[in-house]
This record gives structure tokens, C-alpha cells and sequence, in this order.
């Protein structure tokens, strides 16, 4: 079988692509191997496209894999088109391999039908010199193109600069309670972000872009991860609404920041990594556009009496590319990882 060790460094290289959607669930970053043979299906789906591929030894055997590339999202917008993925034709891919099953990986490089080669973050180029254009040439292109826009409501995209899943904190103020919950986290049965799910405060350390729009005297925060849409409640008068994974949203002005108070989160879980929340929490959120109108600053408050023994407070920012909002359409259906 076409099977290929990775060298070490590049297995040290892949861990910071593994963040989005936790691929580190079913994939070992330290355990990475290339394979080649025929394309026979594809899943072009958010959050990540899922290929398979058939792979013959020097004898005949045959062995399926099952590979997961990056969301439809990026690699559209990096200029990568469903086309690019030819069923019945030879595709070459290094990966990281899976940790319970031993025939699926989590797409680095990808030699596409066209002749390009698609390179994760943080990897290097393997096989072409002609390469799929990566984050940063991306970044480059769309800030020489966003120019001129100002104020709070438009779409902010990912920062790049800051790396990986940038809203966590390295430790947090448990209460006895909250840390045997996480000790006793499931990254894999009782981890709802691979099956789709999420909620506050979590959803707000998207990888994709979200925007604000005004909606009559409400503000509409719009994450184009999972097709999110959260409403701030600007009036005076309390809503109706009826207690979500997103909550209820109350929004004032302090001068030039938005400023959100979220209460009525219905979702179990604080971050990632199995620190959970309580009904208890209330959530601070503080929204800044810098002084010169390239960076969205952001501010969460988070505190739960049943969670944490102090509040926590939580920080990233965004970037201003002139970005659209793309549809997201999540769908994560596999059971063979």
C-alpha cells in the first residue's frame, strides 16, 4: 500500500491546524502518513469535505481511506472549487492519521486534479510548485481591497495574526464541582462540536467571519459558522424570547462600544475542553472598533457562581477584509472515525 511515514518536524508543524472544529478528537497530529490512489467519493459539506479514497498495494489489496479536508468555506474562498476533486482519478494526500480508525486522516496537503497543490497552515509544500493560495497571501489580497470602510457594522473576519482558537484561557477558577465535570469530559461522546452544536460563549471563537447588521432598533449579530444568528435587544422593553444556546441578549452604547449582557444560555458546555456552565451564567461582551478601523477588539465578562469562584474575562479581535457572509450549512455525519 502507497502509505508514507511523515518526517517528525512536520508532525510537530500540523498541531495548530488540528484547532478548528477539534479535529485532535479522532486525529493524532503526532502520527501523520501520505497516500495516493483513485478519488471514489466526495462530500462537499461544511465543516470539513469528506473524500474517499481507494488505495491498491503492490499485490491488489485494496484499502479504503477516509480523508477530511478543510470547510468548503476556505477553500473557496482560497480559489479551490468543488471540480477540483475529480471522482475516478488519482489524488494524493499527506494527513493526519486517525486515532481509532487507522484508515482515515485529516487532510495537510492535498494534490488537486488541476495540477495544485492545497497546503494546510502552518505546513509546507510537498509534492508541486504550484500551490493553492494560502491564509496569508489571501489576508494580503483582501486588505490591499478593504478600504474605506469605518463603524462597528460590517463583516470582520478572522485575524490570522493571532493563531489558532484565540478566545481561551490556559487555566481557569473551578469550583470543585466544575473541575470533576471536566475531569470526567468525553472528548468524543460528550463533545458537541463535532456533531454541529454549539452555543455562548464558545461560538464567538468562530474561524469564520460574522457581522452586524441593525434590524429596526435591534442589532443582528450574524456568525457564519452553523448559519448563527444572535439578536441584541436594544429597547428599553425586556423580550420574550425563550432561553437558547445563544440566550437572551440585552445591548447598550457606551460611547463608541457595544456593550451585550446575555443571560438564559441554554448549552452545557463553557468552552472546548469540557470546562462546563451553568444556567447561572451571565455573560459580558464589549465590542470596540480600533481607532483606525482595521481591528474589532472584543471583551467577554463570564460569570457563574456554579462554575467559576471568580469571573472570568476572555479577549480576541477581529480583522476587517471586506468579506461576504458565505451560507454554512453544517453537516457531520460519520461514524467511522
Amino acid at each position: 500500500m502507497r502509505v508514507i511515514p511523515a518526517v517528525p518536524v512536520l508532525a510537530f508543524l500540523c498541531a495548530p491546524v488540528l484547532g478548528h472544529h477539534s479535529p485532535n478528537v479522532h486525529f493524532d497530529p503526532d502520527d501523520v502518513v501520505e497516500i495516493s490512489g483513485t478519488l471514489v467519493a466526495v462530500g462537499w459539506q461544511n465543516p470539513h469535505v469528506q473524500l474517499t479514497v481507494l488505495v491498491r498495494d503492490e499485490d491488489g489489496n485494496e484499502t479504503t481511506w477516509q480523508v477530511e479536508e478543510l470547510s468548503i468555506n476556505e477553500q473557496t474562498r482560497r480559489g479551490v472549487s468543488r471540480s477540483q476533486y475529480r471522482v475516478g482519478e488519482e489524488i494524493r494526500v499527506a494527513g493526519a492519521r486517525g486515532r481509532r480508525n487507522r484508515n482515515a486522516l485529516f487532510a495537510l496537503n492535498t494534490l488537486l486534479a488541476d495540477g495544485r497543490e492545497l497546503v494546510g497552515p502552518g505546513e509546507e509544500p510537498r509534492w508541486s510548485d504550484s500551490l493553492v493560495m494560502s491564509r496569508e497571501e489571501y489576508r494580503a489580497e483582501r486588505l490591499r481591497e478593504a478600504r474605506g470602510a469605518s463603524g462597528l457594522f460590517r463583516v470582520w473576519s478572522r485575524d490570522i495574526d493571532v493563531g489558532g482558537r484565540a478566545l481561551w484561557n490556559d487555566s481557569y477558577p473551578l469550583t470543585d464541582e466544575a473541575r470533576r465535570t471536566q475531569e470526567d469530559w468525553d472528548r468524543i461522546s460528550d463533545n458537541p462540536y463535532i456533531q454541529c452544536q454549539n452555543g455562548l460563549p464558545a461560538i464567538m471563537d468562530s474561524n469564520e467571519p460574522l457581522e452586524f447588521v441593525h434590524d429596526g432598533d435591534d442589532i443582528l449579530i450574524r456568525l457564519e459558522e452553523q448559519d448563527v444568528l444572535r439578536r441584541v435587544h436594544m429597547g428599553s422593553s425586556l423580550p420574550n424570547d425563550e432561553p437558547s444556546p445563544y440566550g437572551i441578549s440585552l445591548g447598550r452604547w457606551d460611547g463608541e462600544t457595544l456593550v451585550v449582557a446575555t443571560t438564559e444560555i441554554d448549552f452545557p458546555w463553557f468552552d472546548q475542553a469540557g470546562v462546563p456552565q451553568s444556567e447561572e451564567l451571565i455573560l459580558e461582551e464589549r465590542f470596540t472598533v480600533d481607532q483606525d478601523q482595521r481591528y474589532l477588539n472584543y471583551t467577554v465578562t463570564a460569570t457563574d457562581p456554579q462554575v467559576f469562584t471568580e469571573p472570568v474575562v476572555l479577549d480576541k479581535r477581529w480583522l476587517f477584509l471586506g468579506e461576504e457572509i458565505q451560507p454554512y450549512e453544517c453537516n457531520y455525519e460519520r461514524d467511522d472515525l
